[in-house]
This record gives C-alpha cells, sequence and structure tokens, in this order.
C-alpha cells in the first residue's frame, strides 16, 4: 500500500471519527459563503439602499467585522476540534510508529489528511451555498426590509474569499499540528491508552465560591440597571464587574462546585446502589476531564443569545415606539412668509394622511399640538432632574389618545394636582423604581398661556411611570384639569406675523402595512425636496460640508434656506431604519450562535467516539456482570443529557438573567424574545441528541456484546 492510498484508506475506513469534523468544517463554510454572498451583492455595494433609509456606513463596516470575527472563531473552534481528534488516536498512532514508520511520516499523514478534508469541506460548503443562496437572499431581504429585493448573482467574489479564508485557516492548523505534534515513544503512548482515571480534586470553598460568584454576577447587573441614572460612569463599575464574575462563576461551576456535587452525591447512601453508582462514577471523570470545554460552550452560547436577544429587544415595534415619538405620523409647520398659504397646504397635507388611511381601512385619531402652553418650576426642591420647564397638556386630550391605543387612562384629584409624565424610557426607570410617596412633590409653577399671559400658582405634581412623547417637543408633560388648561388657551396667540402648526396622527396599525406607509412617505418626500431643492444645490456646489463653508459663504446658503416649511415624520420610517441597523446585528449573532453550535456539537462528538474503546470495555464488563441492556442504556442516555445539556442550561440561565434586566433597562416586554431564542437552539440540541444517542448505543452495543 502506498503512502497516498494510506492516507484515503484512514479517511474512508475512519469515517465515524473524521465525519463530525467534516460535517462541522462543511456547515461553517456554508455560512460564511452565504454571508460574503449577501456582503459583496451587487445592490449592496454602497450599503442598505432601501426606500427609506441608507446606512452604507454601518453595512460595510459590520460586513468587514463580522466575517473576520467569523474566521476567527472556525479557527479556534477547529484547531480545538482536531486536537481532540489527534488524542483519540493515540492508540492508532502508536501501532503506525510500532511497525516502522517515522515520526516525519506520522506528520505528514496527519497534514495531508487535514487538508485533504478541509478542500472537500471548502468544495462541499460552498456547493450547498450556491444551493441555498436564492433563500437566504430572500431571508436577508426581509431581514433587511430592502423593499426592491435582492436578486440572485453568481458570487465569484464570495467564492474567492471562502477558499482563500478557510484553506489559509486549515493550512494554518494543518502546519501547526505538525509542528505541535511530539512523537511519543510507544510504551508511553499504550501506557497512557490502560492508565486509570485519576479522581478529581476539588475543593470545597471553591465550588461555593462559583455559585456566589454567578449570584453575584446576576446581582451587580441587577443592581445596573435597577439603579439606572445619568450617573453612566458610576454605573459601569457594576456592569463590568458583573460580566467578570460571570466569567469566573461559569469557570468555577463547571470545575469545581458541579464535580464536588457528584462527589458529594457518591458518598450517599441513596447512590451506592443499582445504575445510579454506576453513573456518577462515570460522571466525576467525565466532569473533570471535559470542565474547560463545558465552560467554553456555556460562554460562547451565552454571548451569542445575548446578542441575538438584546438586537431583536431593540429591533421591536415596542421598543421603537417607546424611544421615539408615540404616534404614527408627527406634521409640524412653520410660516413666516405666506400664512394664509402655510395654512391652506396643512390642511391638503392632513387630508391626504387620514384619507390615505381611511382608504386601507385603518381608524385614527388626530390631535392638535398648536400653540403649546408651558409651565416652569419657580421653587424646585427634590422634584426630578429631567427638566426645569414642562409642556403643558389637557387631562382629557391625554386620555383620549390612551383609550385609543388601548393604555391605561390617568386621573386628577382636583384642579391643584398635576401629573408628570415622562417621554423618555429613562425617566420612565425612574419613576417606576420609587417609592409613591417619593414621586409626589409640591412646587411652584408659573404658566404661560397663549396669549403672553402667565400666572403662578404651587401644585402638587406626582410622577407616574407612563410614556408619551411627542416628536416636537423635549420637554416632558405635565397633565392638568382641563378648567386650568382652557384658563391659559381663552386668548389668541398676539404674534400674527408667525404661525406653526402642530398635529399628530396615529393608528394602531401604523407597523403593519409598508404600502401605506410607502404611499404617504414618498408623498412627503416629494414635498421635504422642492422646498430645500435651492438650498441643497447651492451647498453641493460649494462641496456640500456647511461647517466647512467661509461666513460669507454660509451667508449665502442661510438665505436660499426657507422661510416656510413643512416637517414630517413617520414612525414606520423610524422602525425600518431601527431594523436594518439592527438586522446586521442580528444576522452576524445567528451565525455566530449558528457557528458555535455546529462545533460545540463537533466538540461533543469528538469526546464521546475519542472514548469508545475506554466505554467499550466498561460496558463489556457490564454485560458479562448481568446489568442489562436498559440500565446499561440508561446510564449512558443520563450520563449525555448532561453532557450536551448542562452547559446549554448555564447559558441560558445567564440569558434569563439578562433579558430580565434588559426588559427592566428598557422598560419594554424582552422575555418574548428569550423564549423563542431557547425553544429554537433546545429543539436543534434535543434533534442532534437523539440521533448521536441512537448512534453511539449502536456503537457501545457492540462493543459490549462482540468484544472479548
Amino acid at each position: 500500500m502506498s503512502f497516498k492510498q494510506l492516507i484515503f484508506k484512514n479517511i474512508t475506513k475512519n469515517g465515524r471519527a473524521y465525519r463530525s469534523y467534516f460535517f462541522s468544517s462543511t456547515f461553517s463554510v456554508t455560512l460564511f459563503f452565504i454571508f460574503s454572498m449577501i456582503a459583496h451583492h451587487p445592490a449592496l455595494k454602497d450599503g442598505f439602499k432601501g426606500t427609506y433609509t441608507n446606512i452604507s456606513s454601518l453595512s460595510t463596516i459590520g460586513f468587514d467585522i463580522s466575517q473576520a470575527m467569523v474566521v476567527l472563531m472556525s479557527s479556534i473552534f477547529l484547531l480545538y476540534s482536531f486536537s481532540v481528534f489527534l488524542k483519540g488516536r493515540k492508540k492508532e498512532l502508536s501501532i503506525f510508529l510500532s511497525l516502522g514508520m517515522s515520526g516525519r511520516q506520522v506528520r505528514l499523514m496527519v497534514f495531508f489528511e487535514n487538508m485533504l478534508l478541509g478542500l472537500s469541506s471548502i468544495v462541499t460548503g460552498s456547493l450547498l451555498g450556491l444551493l441555498f443562496s436564492k433563500f437566504c437572499l430572500l431571508i436577508a431581504q426581509n431581514l433587511f426590509m430592502i423593499e426592491k429585493g435582492l436578486p440572485f448573482y453568481f458570487p465569484k467574489e464570495a467564492l474567492l474569499l471562502t477558499f482563500a479564508s478557510y484553506g489559509m485557516i486549515f493550512l494554518l492548523i494543518s502546519l501547526f499540528t505538525v509542528f505541535s505534534l511530539r512523537i511519543r515513544i510507544i510504551t508511553e503512548l499504550l501506557r497512557e491508552g490502560i492508565k486509570g482515571d485519576d479522581t478529581p480534586r476539588v475543593k470545597w470553598w471553591l465550588s461555593a465560591l462559583g455559585v456566589l460568584s454567578l449570584l453575584a454576577a446576576y446581582f451587580l447587573i441587577w443592581s445596573f440597571v435597577k439603579d439606572f441614572r445619568w450617573d453612566w460612569e458610576a454605573n459601569n463599575y457594576l456592569l463590568y464587574a458583573g460580566v467578570v464574575c460571570c466569567f469566573w462563576g461559569t469557570f468555577l461551576f463547571f470545575t469545581q462546585s458541579a464535580p464536588q456535587v457528584i462527589l458529594r452525591l457518591k458518598r450517599s447512601k441513596i447512590f451506592l446502589r443499582g445504575p445510579r453508582m454506576l453513573l456518577l462514577s462515570n460522571l466525576t471523570y467525565r466532569m473533570k476531564k471535559n470542565s474547560v470545554m463545558f465552560f467554553i460552550i456555556a460562554i460562547v452560547a451565552s454571548a451569542a443569545f445575548i446578542g441575538m436577544g438584546y438586537t431583536m429587544s431593540i429591533g421591536g415595534s415596542n421598543y421603537v415606539a417607546s424611544q421615539d415619538s408615540s404616534f404614527a405620523y408627527s406634521y409640524n409647520s412653520i410660516a413666516y412668509d405666506d400664512l394664509d398659504k402655510m395654512e391652506k397646504e396643512d390642511r391638503k397635507n392632513i387630508q391626504f394622511i387620514t384619507t390615505s388611511i381611511e382608504a386601507f381601512g385603518y381608524d385614527y385619531l388626530v390631535q392638535d399640538l398648536s400653540n403649546p402652553v408651558f409651565a416652569i418650576i419657580i421653587q424646585k426642591k427634590s422634584m426630578s432632574k429631567w427638566a426645569d420647564n414642562y409642556l403643558v397638556f389637557p387631562l382629557s386630550k391625554y386620555n383620549e389618545m390612551a383609550e385609543f391605543k388601548g393604555e391605561r387612562k390617568l386621573k386628577l384629584k382636583n384642579d391643584q394636582q398635576a401629573l408628570y409624565v415622562s417621554n423618555t424610557n429613562s425617566q420612565k426607570q425612574v419613576v417606576s423604581g420609587r417609592d409613591k410617596k417619593k414621586n409626589i412633590h409640591y412646587q411652584e409653577l408659573e404658566f404661560f398661556g397663549h396669549g403672553g399671559d402667565s400666572f403662578k400658582r404651587k401644585m402638587e405634581v406626582v410622577s407616574v411611570p407612563q410614556g408619551y412623547n411627542i416628536r416636537f417637543y423635549v420637554n416632558p408633560l405635565l397633565l392638568v384639569s382641563d378648567e386650568l388648561y382652557n384658563q391659559l388657551t381663552t386668548k389668541e396667540p398676539e404674534d400674527a406675523d408667525y404661525r406653526e402648526h402642530s398635529v399628530v396622527i396615529h393608528f394602531n396599525e401604523w407597523n403593519k402595512d409598508k404600502k401605506l406607509n410607502h404611499k404617504i412617505s414618498q408623498y412627503f418626500n416629494r414635498i421635504d425636496k422642492e422646498q430645500f431643492s435651492e438650498y441643497e444645490k447651492k451647498l453641493e456646489e460649494l462641496g456640500g460640508d456647511y461647517d466647512g463653508l467661509s461666513e460669507e459663504e454660509k451667508a449665502t446658503v442661510d438665505l436660499l434656506y426657507p422661510e416656510d416649511f413643512i416637517f414630517f415624520y413617520s414612525l414606520f420610517d423610524s422602525w425600518v431604519e431601527n431594523n436594518q441597523s439592527n438586522g446586521l446585528i442580528i444576522l452576524v449573532s445567528f451565525l455566530l450562535g449558528s457557528v458555535f453550535f455546529s462545533f460545540a456539537s463537533c466538540i461533543v462528538y469528538f469526546r464521546l467516539f475519542g472514548e469508545l474503546d475506554r466505554d467499550g470495555e466498561l460496558h463489556r464488563a457490564l454485560h458479562i456482570s448481568g446489568t442489562t441492556l436498559k440500565e446499561r442504556h440508561r446510564i449512558v442516555t443520563e450520563e449525555m443529557l448532561i453532557m450536551f445539556f448542562l452547559p446549554l442550561l448555564i447559558a441560558l440561565l445567564n440569558f434569563w438573567v439578562a433579558m430580565y434586566c434588559l426588559s427592566i433597562y428598557l422598560d419594554t416586554s424582552t422575555m418574548v424574545y428569550f423564549f423563542r431564542i431557547a425553544k429554537i437552539y433546545l429543539v436543534f440540541q434535543s434533534v442532534f441528541f437523539i440521533i448521536l444517542r441512537g448512534n453511539y448505543l449502536k456503537h457501545l452495543d457492540h462493543y459490549a456484546e462482540y468484544i472479548s
């Protein structure tokens, strides 16, 4: 048999050992190719040019960084996987040495085997990527909300990048393996194969420290989000300490706490009989030997889960609505020149919005917010530090919108009471996290009415954890009785040379109809281009950068800025932009999570089948001693359940704590994303467990019944 034939024979003969390494490598190549194909799509050369926004800088940087992360992660996992795989071939390598093969020949054999597997993985992965390319382009199109779509194309750049990147990875891994592989004396290799398993040494105080570190991590992160204030830097230390404690606690849990629990159970009389005793004896060895592997899987899974959960949470419509405007459409016009013309334009534009909503069959509510009333704090004792002045609003108008949106309506005790309504999530967190008595303050306020008159009044101001964000005003809302508000609006504004008209329009299905929002946005985009066309044209002639202009040039450009203009804001457009920005992060998180899942499964596979000879001898002994097939299968199944799902459960626990704290921090529901992601990964892990369990039991039964 020639040397080349030996290499091919090794791969085909050890199909069981090579299969997992090949499939995980192929899966990684497929994902990288698909991601590269999307990144180099001709329609995305200049970024995400959809209907509403262009975030080219984010997309370019994001795709480049994410591809580098995938390559780095693949390199680490492939190197670790191949190292674990080689450890399972100790007996085979020792046989080759005993038959007269030199150390150099063994190294070359391992090198060419890995390169042949790598080349096969690259070709197979690229072909699979091409096969599913159209389907993946459709997913990316919907994820990034690209209206014109992503048509199929032949991805030359993606193919070259995939072959170059993974070709280099497999070459470096092969070279590293050759130089690091030390061929020891045959007797040492054989002695290592028959050496007994040492009982792991653990310390009770380190075991307790591992659990306490995890609990401390959860408490620190909870404290960070619960006590969040504007003093951001001070709270950063709580977050950093929580992350460090989580890393340290997870490491100690797998290296100390879990083995300590198993050792304690072994000393218990309850477990000193039957299959339980055998299970604990083998688990003690496996837990200590695989502790670092469990730690890596748990930490990487936690990072992937939290990354996906965070981006899905901030990309949701509920969070966008709570952070941005509280209404579907906000319309604002300002006129200094032709007031009558602007008034006609206002009526026409608002009518266009309402008739468009009606045409699509939705109910809507319009509220006029023109001629606002403000109040400033004269004597500020302990009231919130968010603002020194408020936008005054009648309670009936607020409750009208709250009832339409299905939100909680508010009440006032009397005319001397006012309700402070926050307009950001940070303010809502402070209000909702305090004792009710701390949310009541007595303040002397000065109110300014429409006609320029003002009066002072001492009010009982009650802070309520309710959100209400008006796009045109940054001031928090102060709700007063209708009687008090009417006193402030009896006169018309004195300045007849100036007109400002503000209207909000809301319908509850604002995020469900793309065609409606597209129609309305296109209408106002044309208005926006027309009113600023001369200004932007002149600015473009002067270089396009206003800050870089001279004072004389700035004065020339400012003269072209329209005195009468319309500002339109769409919550749907903001939601699309947010989704496009976060869609890339979601895609990267899913990509990294998938790469992690494939390699984590590959490593567990190697760990199991790498010790098949040892486990086979054990089950042969159990078979001879009279242990039934059902009991042997039960021992293996329970052992595999712990190996497969314990790291995942710790990762899900970290993920649950992170999402719970995130729900407090963002003041929006995030647990739905926790259950969605957890369900997907648990299903995939369960399917892989069932398949691998059946295959592993089949081999163990063969060892138990036929090996003499």
